[in-house]
């Protein structure tokens, strides 16, 4: 398959505005396995992470084209349209969602325990990535921010990995992790980007982060 690019729409929350939308990129097969989830720029206001992305995109491409990727890559630039949208006095606010005031990396939906509820004693890894899609499918967001997550969990719940981009005013490189992935790919990615520090947050953050849910939803199970 070579790079396609496509727009999850989001719903409008007021009347006469049109739907903003996320746009997402794939590489590779569709449903192939591994399966790479990346996403930059959830802070909105947080750019670099998403100029990586927008600079890993032609290689990928590239590689596509060789027959490189052995399985599916999908990439989200700047997975937050909300955000973006945020300028106020020509000062871009993306860190906090100006409807409820949530942070936009805070209270992401933890999905491990209806996805138990679902398995009904069969915890293998198909059955689990089923659940998920099954979970997720049944939500009904009642606001654009809700729908935001749930379309974004809909494409890296069920990946191989999933890698999310930060970025503060000012930070030494570095990997944030579960403790779980400690030695592992993690040990090794830490040694490809020539990280300055791995840290790692156990047990997995109450606020319910993008990057912990994610990761602790398999561990649970």
């Amino acid at each position: 398959m070579s790079h396609s690019k496509s727009r999850i729409v989001l719903p409008a929350m007021t009347p006469g505005s049109g739907g903003r939308s996320i746009v997402c990129h794939r590489f590779g097969r569709s449903g192939a396995r591994p399966k790479a989830y990346l996403q930059a720029a959830i802070h909105a206001n947080e750019f670099p992470g998403a100029m990586a992305l927008h600079h890993l995109m032609p290689m990928l491409a590239q590689a596509d084209r060789r027959g490189r990727i052995r399985g599916e890559i999908i990439v989200v630039p700047v997975v937050n349209p909300i955000g973006l949208s945020q300028l106020v006095g020509n000062n871009h606010l993306g860190r906090y969602d100006l409807l409820g005031r949530e942070n936009f990396n805070r209270n992401w939906p933890d999905l491990s325990g209806p996805v138990a509820e679902r398995l009904n004693g069969k915890p293998n890894v198909a059955a689990i990535r089923s659940a998920i899609r099954a979970v997720l499918a049944a939500m009904k967001p009642v606001n654009e921010l809700q729908a935001l997550r749930v379309e974004v969990m809909k494409l890296a719940a069920d990946a191989d990995i999933v890698l999310d981009l930060h970025c503060d005013a000012e930070a030494a490189l570095h990997l944030f992790i579960s403790r779980r992935d400690w030695p592992g790919p993690a040990q090794a990615l830490a040694a490809d980007l020539g990280v300055a520090a791995t840290l790692y947050n156990e047990p997995y953050p109450q606020s319910l982060t993008f990057s912990g849910v994610n990761s602790a939803l398999w561990a649970r199970l």
